[in-house]
């Protein structure tokens, strides 16, 4: 568990955890596909996982 400050985005999360930019994610915030700028709200759950490709 994580805590920040009020008005802390998916982004900050993103820094926190040394997750870089160029890494390919998709970011759920509660269950609702978000981005970076996505505000988080107490106790949310924040899901990040990377697009996987296959046949």
């Amino acid at each position: 568990m994580l805590e920040f400050p009020p008005e802390s985005t998916a982004g900050d999360l993103l820094q926190t955890l040394k997750i870089s930019e160029e890494v390919p994610r998709f970011i759920l915030i509660d269950g609702i596909l978000s981005d970076e700028k996505s505000l988080l709200t107490e106790g949310c759950t924040v899901v990040i996982f990377t697009p996987v490709c296959g046949g």
